[in-house]
């Protein structure tokens, strides 16, 4: 990317980041060896903050640069080819920063908290796909409230956290829709785990047979509980040789000659 630009821009926003890129270009140069800990543990949290509130600046630039179709002109697919293109990001990264872009047009107060530093880039993307994530037919005001405690819990956890919070919101701000919401996620899964079933088996051709399997987790379970109650199957027993006087002693055992097979039965699973 270009060195810092001269604000010579006459809109305020271009101007103001042309002065700030000249600014941050100063102090890169500023050595920081001689700060003290505690003004190095002020300088980075702020600097932290202050890239969270860069990069909500540049996400409303990218909305409203899709909006006024930025780059088309030039051959571009999308605003956000051309944006990859002018900064060397990859495509598939300005698409998605052009995604979050469009969604916190739609979620102010995440926005808002991003701009003011209160919260951090991954944490809002995780905020409004949570959000949006809720199932259609909610009262507005269930997503309100999801939305602002999310945002509230941002300040206790980071994104990754975040996402499991997002995922069981509604068992906060609406118990009964949760459950009802979970039932029905639950049933889809196995519903999906089902049409993936596979069973796989090769017979290596000296009696044995290997298997690889895909099997929903709940047909898992029950198979483990039930495997635990087989018993355990015990050794074959040596054929005794007959003689023409009748059935000759082993040496190692004194056992009365079998009747019918030479071998117990092998126990089998109840589902086979």
């Amino acid at each position: 990317m270009s060195s810092p630009a001269t604000p010579t821009a006459s809109h305020l926003v271009a101007a103001g980041v042309a002065r700030l890129r000249t600014q941050v270009a100063d102090l890169n140069q500023t050595p920081v060896w001689s700060m003290t800990p505690t003004e190095t543990a002020q300088a980075l949290g702020d600097a932290t903050r202050l890239r969270a509130q860069a990069d909500e600046l540049t996400l409303r630039l990218a909305a409203h640069a899709d909006a006024t179709q930025v780059g088309l002109d030039t051959g571009a697919t999308t605003t956000a080819v051309h944006w990859a293109n002018t900064t060397r990001q990859t495509q598939r990264e300005t698409a998605s920063k052009m995604k979050l872009a469009k969604a916190l047009e739609h979620h102010e107060t995440v926005a808002e908290a991003l701009a003011k530093g209160v919260i951090l880039t991954d944490q809002a993307q995780v905020i409004v796909e949570a959000v949006d994530a809720l199932p259609e037919g909610l009262q507005p005001q269930v997503r309100l409230e999801a939305r602002d405690h999310l945002l509230a819990q941002a300040a206790h956890h980071d994104a990754k956290a975040l996402r499991v919070l997002g995922r069981r919101i509604l068992d906060v701000v609406a118990p009964e829709v949760g459950e009802a919401q979970e039932a029905k996620q639950l049933k889809a899964e196995e519903r999906r785990a089902e049409q993936r079933a596979r069973l796989t088996l090769h017979d290596d051709g000296h009696g044995t047979t290997y298997g690889r399997f895909q099997i929903p987790t709940h047909v898992a379970d029950r198979s483990a509980n039930s495997s635990a109650h087989w018993p355990t199957p015990r050794p074959a027993a040596r054929a005794i040789p007959r003689t023409e006087g009748g059935w000759r002693s082993s040496p190692t055992s004194s056992a009365t000659p079998p009747t019918g097979s030479h071998s117990p039965a092998a126990s089998t699973p109840p589902w086979w």
